[in-house]
């Protein structure tokens, strides 16, 4: 999942639709095929660049130490983006010196991510919990504060890390989007299938399983293909099809999602460290910048070897 988004998106938005069976073969369900870099454009790099140009500007003319903090938190999220991580901590430093305290809760967020960027899961626990911590002493109809869906997901990604597998679950089960998003909803799922098929013993949680199962068939978009992949289901060649029909940085980010599924899947259920390592390669190509998943991904294939 790429959580930095942007409305700026259509600007720099690239076509591309693949034939099902490239999309196949780049997934690592194929024949063999290799995708060079610097054969395609690269969407979500285009993305994080502009960002990151945008916020140098507004750090630039910035008239308040208000809204320097906000261009450097801005700066600082789209360089940990582009794989700056050292220059990106050092900027969000900067930002929650100059911020007020109603910018500061974004900017540990920003940093939590940072630091899991940085390979420094613990860190990013330790800044998220203060925020968990404030979140459950606000009353259920105070909308004063967004939502903490991306830092559970920071924080379940960081406890899977440290195989604390219960933890993850928890964070998991606590991020709810204030808005009915079933994407999201959907994608939780899909976290919480991966970890229940890689440690089994991991307690249960009965709403998140029964989201499973329901987002396995009514999610009408990759999330549900995969899905039904860690239920065991052949759904390949549908999962091809349905990446088909996006484009720019949502068809770079779900190729990235739906690798580290399927590279994760060929680990730890077939079995089969070659088609994992060789879906890792194909994930390195495609260069899916800002992607959680990727992170994540490079860290296994460390640990596994």
């Amino acid at each position: 999942m790429n959580f930095r988004a942007s409305p700026i998106t259509p600007l720099i938005t690239v076509r591309k639709i693949l034939a099902p069976g490239l999309i196949l073969a780049l997934l690592g369900c194929g024949a063999g095929y290799t995708v060079a870099a610097a054969d395609k454009p690269n969407p979500l790099g285009s993305m994080h660049r502009l960002l990151l140009s945008f916020a140098e500007k507004a750090e630039e003319s910035a008239t308040s130490d208000s809204a320097k903090a906000s261009a450097l938190k801005k700066k600082a999220a789209a360089l940990d983006s582009l794989g700056h991580s050292e220059q990106a901590l050092l900027a969000v430093d900067q930002a929650l010196a100059l911020g007020t305290a109603s910018q500061r809760n974004s900017m540990y967020s920003t940093k939590a991510s940072i630091l899991f960027s940085l390979n420094r899961p613990d860190e990013a626990i330790d800044v998220l919990t203060p925020l968990f911590a404030s979140e459950q002493q606000r009353s259920s109809d105070d909308t004063s504060e967004e939502n903490l869906s991306h830092e559970y997901i920071v924080a379940a990604f960081s406890h899977m890390q440290l195989e604390d597998w219960n933890a993850a679950v928890t964070a998991l089960a606590s991020a709810k989007p204030s808005m009915r998003d079933d994407s999201f909803a959907a994608y939780r799922a899909l976290m919480y299938t991966y970890i229940m098929s890689r440690a089994p013993a991991t307690t249960p949680n009965k709403w998140l399983a029964e989201q499973a199962t329901r987002y396995s068939v009514e999610d009408k978009g990759h999330y549900g293909s995969l899905l039904r992949i860690w239920q065991g289901e052949g759904a390949f060649e549908e999962l091809s099809n349905r990446l088909q029909v996006l484009s720019g940085i949502h068809h770079q980010d779900a190729m990235a999602e739906s690798m580290f599924h399927l590279m994760a899947h060929a680990m730890y259920v077939e079995k089969d460290p070659q088609r994992a390592a060789d879906i890792l390669r194909r994930m390195n190509d495609l260069a899916p910048y800002g992607s959680i998943e990727w992170l994540y991904a490079k860290r296994l294939a460390k640990q596994s070897n």
